[in-house]
């Protein structure tokens, strides 16, 4: 036990929060935590004799005997349990009855459809698409998608549906998938491959769209894998029992002797990007898988190098596309050409990606259905207790500055990059940085007044809540969640939060919670990784982003949370960025990204170390004038807010090109303590100037940088891409951590 004095001490903040949530109950008390979906039956999977469960049972027998006089014992899998967690049932109650029905059409389908196949060429042509389906009408566009699907599925051409994200690429892939079995154009089973967080998402799109099919999703532990093989896999032990399979990524290879077995019809990856890397193992695996039709789902097939691209074309048409490092280089010199010459490889890539690849935007094929979007940066101030961090770490890695710019080395120059970031976001990120103090109000007072950030949102956000907007605020940092949930706690506002460590059945529970037409709650706090994905929250009409990801197709899946398919209200995202800090050169150069992306024709480069320099160095100059404190100021007072307000988009303002999240839908919002001139990032060998000769470098006898903090084992910034899902890998503000790693390996494709 520790006790609460101790506690109080270390971290007043976090006491105050834990005792303004938790009540305090006698030991004698006892809460019920099971919910109430666990007693409902999700499906029923299995029989046996209840005097002879040893031995196989068919289920097609079951119809022929009398299921009331308890011979018969049911497997229950139930709602929100894991298989693992399955019962055998003797009662045939009102509730287990049509389940047990529901069984049997299933088993009795798997071996209808082999007896169809051999009267059936699988080659019909459909006369016409199916519009209609349990769910609902498709759009038009997803219409053209299906029948774009279905086309190529005929043609068995592997293809990439690369949709803008939000305009449900799911949905038409579960239309086409239905539509293909509705057809009988072929009775072997589907493979979705999906990361972990979203594939519920698509057992309900599934539910919605395709009740009628037998979908199953392949995950857990061993022992719930182990279940679904023995009951879900096969009919009378031989017929594929099921229509769909969706499983994650590194399942896909952990359990390649299982599902290699099969012959697939289509091979579906969302979220396909993840097989960008030449050396990708989940690319490596599916190989040896069998099947007659690939599809990848991306909504940003191009992230930072024209080679992504090309590996993604090698996985699709592995014959034309074999050298996808030949291709990529083949196009890397276009910016040097000609005019004529530019216009002429634009031209040449665009007719290889178009037999390949079905890219819409929002704007083109939803012009009068999604309401308008407004992407704005709002400057911050570093406060004084910041500044001081700030050119703290820059001086106490002085030393190590010098070495790696002159030694060519990165590792070093990334860790000090991380430690400015975490400087931007908030003081109390650094162990040891957080006050102790026993009145409430002090502690909130300081927690405020250590962030500029901080500063802005105490000011910004009961007007948004006075307005009836809601929020969605965005942070890489999980400890940067936690201290903005005390911030929040203060305010006295409601709030939910997800990150990576939250399970996905909270996910759902609480987007349910927040969409429900009476809610209460006024903001979400999402780690931008782990909420970039599955999440579907089209009630929340305001996006904050309190840092900016180093790579900027995260923060734009942030902002399609809410600007997609159901949003009713205009969208603004305000973009949070620490005046003449290394933020500023991060958006520029994920600005950059963006631009390349929208072209799809020049790629981008490593950076080399005098870039990465000029990026921890950037406004260096000016924060270290102490002489010129003025130049990092920002004051937000009511009359800013009112400005900052007034930049909302007009009510009944339609989505445009410019809402693509490219560079031309950024708007820089200028304070009155702002200065009109641009700050330009350091020439090489000028950080001798901006910090001084290194021997004038203070003793390392501070807790920044490495100081007198215990050393730890040498980060790996080089990340590779891991085939497991990293969205359940809790994010972190330390340096240390394998989120940072992520992001550090995000930036070093820029």
């Amino acid at each position: 036990m520790v006790p609460r004095e101790w506690l109080y001490a270390f971290s007043p903040v976090r006491m105050h929060s834990y005792l303004k949530k938790c009540h305090q109950t006698s030991r004698s008390d006892f809460i019920d935590e099971r919910k109430p979906e666990w007693f409902k039956i999700d499906r029923v999977i299995s029989c046996r004799r209840k005097c002879d469960s040893d031995k196989p049972f068919e289920i097609l027998d079951i119809g022929s005997m009398n299921q009331e006089n308890g011979d018969l014992e049911f497997l229950v899998k139930w709602m929100g349990l894991d298989y693992c967690d399955s019962t055998w049932e003797s009662s045939c109650s009102e509730e287990l009855s049509p389940e047990v029905s529901r069984l049997i059409q299933r088993h009795q389908r798997a071996t209808e459809r082999v007896d169809n196949s051999s009267t059936s060429s699988g080659s019909e042509a459909l006369n016409k698409i199916p519009n209609e389906l349990y769910g609902g009408v498709l759009y038009d566009y997803q219409l053209q998608g299906q029948s774009w699907i279905l086309n190529n599925f005929k043609a068995r051409r592997n293809v990439i549906l690369a949709d803008e994200m939000g305009l449900g690429k799911t949905i038409q892939v579960v239309s086409f998938i239905r539509c293909m079995k509705q057809e009988k154009l072929n009775i072997d089973p589907i493979l979705i491959i999906a990361p972990k967080s979203i594939l519920f998402q698509w057992e309900k799109e599934f539910r919605n769209w395709a009740k009628d099919l037998n979908v199953i999703i392949y995950q857990g532990e061993k022992q719930s894998r182990r279940c679904i093989r023995t009951h879900e896999m096969y009919a009378s032990g031989k017929y594929v029992l099921f229509d769909a399979l969706i499983t994650n990524y590194e399942l896909v290879i952990l359990d390649m002797s299982t599902l290699r077995k099969f012959r697939w019809s289509a091979i579906v990856i969302d979220e396909a990007h993840k097989i960008k890397r030449l050396d990708c193992k989940l690319a490596s695996c599916l190989k040896q898988y069998s099947s007659d039709f690939r599809l990848l789902l991306t909504g940003t097939p191009l992230q930072n190098t024209l080679l992504e691209l090309f590996v993604l074309l090698n996985y699709i048409d592995p014959e034309r596309f074999s050298d996808p490092e030949a291709e990529a280089e083949s196009y890397k010199s276009i910016k040097s050409l000609s005019p004529p010459d530019i216009e002429k490889k634009i031209a040449e890539i665009h007719e290889l990606l178009r037999p390949r690849m079905l890219r819409r935007m929002k704007s083109d094929v939803l012009p009068g259905s999604i309401p308008v979007k407004k992407w704005v940066e709002v400057p911050c101030a570093l406060t004084d207790y910041q500044r001081e961090l700030y050119i703290n770490i820059l001086e106490k890695n002085h030393e190590k500055l010098s070495m790696q710019i002159q030694n060519g080395r990165k590792s070093t120059l990334k860790f000090i990059l991380m430690e400015l970031k975490k400087c931007c976001n908030h003081p109390y990120l650094f162990p040891g940085m957080e006050p102790c103090l026993s009145s409430e109000d002090t502690i909130f007072s300081s927690l405020v007044s250590a962030s500029g950030k901080l500063q802005l949102l105490e000011k910004l956000l009961p007007r948004l809540k006075y307005r009836g907007n809601r929020v969605l605020l965005f942070s890489q940092m999980v400890k940067m969640l936690d201290i903005l949930e005390d911030f929040l706690m203060f305010l006295g506002m409601s709030y939910f939060r997800i990150d990576g460590s939250t399970p996905i059945a909270a996910r759902q529970e609480q987007m349910r919670d927040f969409n429900d037409p009476n809610s209460q709650v006024f903001v979400f706090l999402i780690s931008t990784r782990a909420g970039g994905l599955g999440i579907d929250l089209p009630t929340a009409d305001r996006v904050i982003i309190y840092d900016p990801d180093f790579n900027p197709f995260n923060d734009l899946q942030a902002q399609s949370r809410a600007h997609r398919i159901g949003q009713t209200r205009p969208v603004v995202v305000y973009q949070l960025i620490t005046k003449c800090s290394v933020e500023v050169k991060i958006l520029q150069k994920s600005k950059e990204k963006l631009a390349i992306e929208n072209l799809v024709m020049n790629p981008s480069k490593i950076p080399s170390v005098s870039e990465l320099h000029s990026v921890l160095l950037h406004g260096a100059r000016t924060i270290l004038n102490k002489e010129n404190i003025k130049a990092t100021t920002i004051h937000y007072d009511d009359k800013a807010i009112d400005a900052l307000l007034k930049l909302d988009p007009e009510p009944g303002g339609n989505c445009s090109p410019d809402d693509n999240g490219y560079l031309g839908s950024i708007q820089n919002f200028v304070t009155e303590d702002d200065e009109n001139g641009k700050l330009s990032s350091p020439k090489a060998k000028e950080w001798e100037n901006i910090l001084g000769p290194v021997e004038d470098a203070k003793e390392e006898d501070g807790n920044l940088g490495r100081g007198k903090r215990q050393k730890k084992k040498e980060v790996n910034y080089e990340c590779e891409e891991s085939d497991s899902d990293d969205i359940y890998s809790p994010e972190s503000s330390s340096s240390s951590d394998s989120d940072d790693s992520d992001f550090e390996a995000a930036y070093d494709e820029m």
